[in-house]
């Protein structure tokens, strides 16, 4: 099967909303790469349908364009970006199998619906599609992209292992958000960088503005746990206190609450019922570990916007500080 897309150095032009332009073709593409009529293909693209917010392309497309000084975008830019969102679909679908999630985006996640072992296949045909989209991207960016990889599998591995732990420090929790999800979000941007030829400059602000934005993007997701509407985040509240994951705002009310005690005790037990799930929610906030948690996604956004302070004010940069504009409002 042949790639979509010649695997070349053409360009393409712009529109008059370049990003708008440059989003179209990505999910042009990534409409492609899914359209085989097989089995794991149409359940592939149910999840593409069901949405999403496309960060990791949406970094990999504003990077270049914050590098670049060619308004034409080559046509492997595209790929790249398509490719960054495959792989991050693989991640989501294994996700849910390991967290044994019954929702994803508001629908009956895979695994709910067809089960655990039919799941991990699809997550494995999206691997295989990012494979077929990322293959023309050259030796460094693939490199680059099978050492995040590894990367983020040892993130969820130590998360894995710490399932339960109620003496779960916070620098190893930063350890294990920096590796299963700033490490994707940085890689994005270092890859649009890369096709830019950005001076080495350039492509470490921008990789060390996906990594900041990857941590304020996993601390909100930890705290929308604890707070967010059901409705808006398109799966339950308190999913990762129910499957024993221990985030932020949990690690400081077991350190400063004056009912820590009673958190581990409760943390101890395998299967909380959801009284108990909610008395610890709500202790938690009670403590102060919401506001703490929130207190360490602003300055995780304030590093994020210091590393584009180097770069010119282009639309491209003017698109990266949007992003971190709207991820301190963000409620899903």
């Amino acid at each position: 099967m042949t790639l979509p897309l010649a695997p070349t150095e053409q360009t393409v032009p712009t529109g008059s909303d370049p990003f708008v332009s440059d989003m179209e073709r990505v999910e042009l593409l990534l409409e492609r790469l899914l359209a085989a009529k097989s089995f794991p293909s149409r359940l592939g693209t149910e999840l593409l349908k069901a949405g999403g917010k496309r960060l990791r392309p949406r970094l990999c497309l504003l990077a270049y364009r914050s590098a670049a000084s060619e308004e034409m975008v080559p046509v492997r830019l595209c790929q790249a970006a398509a490719a960054l969102e495959l792989l991050h679909l693989a991640t989501l679908v294994h996700d849910d199998v390991l967290d044994g999630s019954l929702l994803r985006r508001s629908r009956p996640s895979l695994n709910a619906v067809h089960g655990d072992g039919p799941a991990v296949l699809v997550g494995d045909f999206f691997f295989s599609r990012f494979l077929q989209a990322a293959a023309p991207l050259g030796g460094r960016i693939l490199s680059l992209l099978a050492e995040t990889i590894a990367t983020v599998v040892e993130g969820e591995l130590r998360q894995e292992h710490q399932r339960h732990n109620p003496a779960l420090s916070e620098d190893e929790y930063f350890t294990i958000i920096s590796q299963k999800t700033a490490a994707l979000m940085a890689a994005s941007c270092a890859v649009g960088a890369l096709i830019a030829h950005a001076p080495q400059r350039t492509y470490k602000a921008l990789w060390q503005f996906g990594y900041h934005l990857g941590c304020a993007f996993q601390l909100q997701d930890d705290i929308l746990d604890y707070v967010g509407r059901p409705p808006l985040l398109g799966k339950p509240r308190g999913g990762d206190l129910a499957q024993g994951v221990i985030t932020l705002p949990l690690i400081h009310a077991l350190r400063d609450s004056s009912r820590r005690a009673q958190l581990r005790e409760w943390l101890g037990q395998q299967n909380l019922d959801p009284r108990t799930l909610e008395d610890i929610r709500l202790e938690v906030i009670q403590c102060g570990g919401v506001f703490y948690a929130e207190a360490r996604v602003k300055a995780e956004l304030e590093q994020a916007r210091a590393a584009l302070s180097s770069l010119p004010p282009t639309a491209g940069r003017q698109g990266l500080e949007q992003l971190t504009l709207n991820l301190s409002r963000r409620q899903r």
